[in-house]
């Protein structure tokens, strides 16, 4: 075996079998003077400073700056569809359900509330045509009340005038009572007819 000079001609490089065994194309790769700072002359490549292999890389400066996130979740607690996703046809027949239901709900409150009003409207037409029809009605009785007691006070004058006709004719004889009771009884039956038609008439107007 040959003795081969060292490379660049360092004394320091290893050889013969102090060597190590030549690098294969997965072993971290020997590059010994090359770089000041790597001790021993080897460094992995495959894990970063600073960190493992699989952390992400933080700016320790920009997090130092902006702080702790304060702001608030915001959005509904339930899992929504992630965007550009399509939305299943089980949830559109169910919001179709519930808002078909809410419609349906709203035209039956909207009935209701019109027919309440339709009711409030129409007792307050009845009460405002009962009112006139009371007063009417209250004077149509004022004034049978007032024609009551005309037709009574005729009667007691007419049997007032009737009694004086019997006093006369007993008092005189019958030739000379025929003409001044005939006058008087006659004039007694127009009043009593007088009174009838005016009752008549009256329960006519209240009918």
């Amino acid at each position: 075996m040959v003795n081969l000079p060292p490379p660049n001609n360092d004394s320091n490089v290893l050889e013969g079998d102090q060597a190590p065994a030549a690098p294969d194309v997965f072993a971290p790769q020997w590059i010994g003077e090359h770089d000041p700072d790597n001790n021993n002359g080897w460094i992995k490549w495959d894990v970063p400073l600073g960190g493992e292999g699989d952390e992400p890389m933080v700016d320790l400066e920009f997090e130092e700056e902006r702080g702790p996130s304060t702001a608030a979740v915001e959005g509904p607690s339930a899992p929504l569809l992630a965007p550009g996703l399509p939305m299943p046809h089980t949830v559109i027949e169910d919001l179709s359900t519930r808002l078909g239901n809410l419609e349906y709900r709203h035209g039956v409150l909207m009935r209701k509330m019109e027919e309440v009003s339709d009711a409030k409207v129409a007792n307050n037409i009845a009460i405002g045509e009962i009112h006139p029809r009371v007063a009417t009605v209250e004077e149509q009785v004022q004034v049978m009340e007032s024609q009551a007691v005309q037709v009574v006070s005729g009667l007691k004058e007419i049997k007032t005038r009737i009694q004086q006709v019997d006093n006369r004719v007993d008092t005189y004889s019958s030739g000379q009572m025929v003409v001044p009771g005939h006058d008087v009884i006659v004039r007694l039956s127009q009043r009593v007819q007088t009174l009838q038609m005016a009752l008549h008439g009256t329960e006519l107007q209240n009918q």
